[in-house]
């Protein structure tokens, strides 16, 4: 299930006169039809789909085509100005608009102004030649990179290799095989931890306590271990065990996927407490890291400074590790040789980072998900959103960066390895993720727009899941809550090629189906009461339920409606 390029975003910004305010700029040359002439130089004139009325200073004809530029936006009439004549051929509008560009004409600038032109995108001068550069300084044929330079210019988004490279990915890849071809590419071996989120995302483990295992042997064959210190100062595993020793441990440990959790005694579990109890105190550790941090530094202080100022600390962190601890007596010299190592352990970040990301797939790896698609599809949706790495560069800004995303396990990889082996895939990848973050939020005064592509191996299929979601926005800029369109666009193995287009407005959906088979009809007839009496317990209404063919011509006519200026549209199974 994939878009390979995900949904325009630009359909609903342009669905509006307010929209289509929004996404101009001074400066902005756009091509445009008059349609009606006003008192006091003001026309109506035909943009992106849209009509708004402008001021003008110069004589127009009804009907005539033009280039018009930008001058200014203030309030709701924008100035423009004419900047070709009215249009003769498209050859002579061309050579027109460059040299009021001032851009040297050439076979490469005449074909990327008609493609701009033609996808009615924005054209700004700065812009026009970063792309022209790019191409000529890397010598890209124009036919190969000119997908990605309209949809970076559809998104102002300057012209560069990091740029280019991450939107190309976003076009022309997707996710899964991207992760696999990462996989099959790594040695045997090396990257473990890699190769551990890998196994994740793309098949899953079979229970928890694989999981688990999984995650601890990755963390014990890296040259430095971060969990396995970590859970022995926090009193989980044996101090006895030494590295070799602990990983002889989870090598002996080899839960079978069929075993439950009441059977645990039958085998050598790897902690000190049970499975359950053990996943019960390291969550309330990371659910609190921030007090414990707090805490832990003030006693560390207090300690350095020979005193007992830091009596509460103590107490609360009594609490949580009373092996360490003698209630209400102070920490003696004898103690805090052994509490030292504890309090140094909870201020150091990395820990909890390796923490967040075992208890991620721990959780992932629960029965009640993997055996259930709504929680394997919510579970996928989380790593896009959270574990992915989609906001690694904002994460590297704050007190204490996450470093548990796939991407910084990536950029880990790239930065050691050289020219070894994976190398280019892991590149691909970063550049995949990077279109992913450019491409997946777009926020206006009017839209909010969201496209989230995940990873569907787990889900037996063959193609990743392409979600756009779109929002409209109240006055005081918060999301209406009134209003929803949801497009699945699908590709089912009986039904074929499906498109359900629905509506939602205060609590009311009307549902148009397209689609070729002459059952459908009596289908949607038949499943229409069951629909009817689960959004009654939500408190919904359906309104309509229209059926209408899905030939080519309609599927056509659809996608120019629904993607009004995709650059390259493509095929998904649904979209939401």
């Amino acid at each position: 299930m994939r878009i390979q390029g995900n949904v325009t975003t630009g359909t609903l910004s342009r669905s509006s006169k307010a929209g289509l305010l929004q996404n101009l700029k001074t400066g902005d040359v756009l091509q445009g039809t008059v349609k009606q002439l006003f008192p006091n130089h003001r026309a109506a004139i035909q943009m992106q789909g849209q009509q708004l009325v402008a001021q003008l200073e110069a004589s127009l004809s009804v009907g005539g085509k033009y280039f018009f530029q930008v001058d200014s936006i203030e309030g709701n009439t924008p100035e423009l100005k004419v900047i070709t004549e009215e249009q003769q051929s498209g050859q002579q509008i061309t050579r027109q608009l460059l040299q009021q560009l001032g851009i040297k004409e050439s076979k490469l600038s005449v074909r990327l102004i008609k493609a701009l032109v033609r996808e009615q995108v924005p054209i700004q001068k700065n812009e026009l030649l970063q792309a022209l550069q790019y191409i000529q300084e890397n010598k890209i044929s124009p036919q190969q990179a000119q997908p990605a330079l309209m949809q970076l210019m559809k998104m102002r988004i300057p012209v560069t290799h990091a740029s280019f490279q991450a939107v190309q990915a976003i076009q022309n890849d997707s996710i899964s095989d991207s992760l696999a071809s990462l996989e099959r590419s790594l040695p045997s071996g090396q990257y473990p931890m890699l190769q551990a989120e890998l196994e994740h995302v793309l098949r899953g483990f079979p229970s928890e306590q694989s999981a688990v295992r999984a995650v601890f042997t990755a963390d014990a064959q890296a040259a430095k271990p971060v969990l396995f210190p970590f859970l022995q100062e926090l009193g989980l595993v044996s101090k006895v065990l030494n590295k070799q020793g602990w990983l002889n441990m989870l090598q002996q440990w080899s839960p079978s996927a069929s075993q439950d959790l009441s059977s645990q005694t039958a085998f050598a579990l790897p902690f000190t407490s049970s499975f359950e109890g053990a996943k019960e105190q390291l969550q309330s550790i990371l659910g609190n890291q921030k007090q414990l941090i707090t805490e832990a530094k003030v006693l560390q202080e207090a300690l350095i400074q020979g005193n007992n100022t830091a009596a509460q600390s103590k107490e609360n962190l009594t609490m949580v590790f009373p092996r360490y601890f003698a209630k209400q007596a102070p920490v003696t010299p004898e103690m805090e040789a052994v509490v030292r190592p504890l309090l140094e352990a909870l201020i150091e970040p990395k820990n909890y980072q390796a923490l967040e990301r075992l208890m991620h797939i721990w959780t992932a790896s629960n029965e009640s998900s993997i055996h259930h698609p709504k929680e394997q599809f919510l579970q996928r949706m989380l790593w896009t959103l959270r574990d992915a790495g989609l906001n690694a560069e904002n994460a590297l800004k704050s007190d204490a960066p996450h470093t548990t995303q796939f991407k910084h396990l990536l950029l880990e990889m790239l930065q050691n390895n050289g020219g070894g082996p994976g190398r280019e895939n892991a590149q691909q990848l970063v550049h995949l993720l990077n279109g992913m973050q450019i491409n997946n939020l777009h926020d206006n005064s009017y839209v909010m727009q969201a496209n989230i592509q995940i990873p569907s191996q787990k889900f037996g299929l063959s193609k990743d899941i392409d979600l756009h979601f779109e929002g409209k926005k109240t006055a005081d800029g918060n999301i209406d809550p009134e209003y929803c369109r949801i497009i699945f666009d699908l590709e089912l193995h009986k039904m074929k090629e499906t498109i359900v287009d629905l509506h939602v407005h205060k609590n009311a959906l009307a549902i148009t189906i397209y689609n070729d088979q002459d059952t459908t009809p009596i289908l949607v007839d038949k499943l229409r009461p069951d629909l009817q009496e689960a959004l009654d317990k939500m408190n919904y209404q359906v309104t309509s339920v229209i059926c209408k063919p899905y030939t080519e011509g309609e599927k056509q006519h659809q996608a120019g409606n629904i993607d009004d200026g995709q650059a390259v549209q493509r095929k998904v199974d649904f979209r939401i």
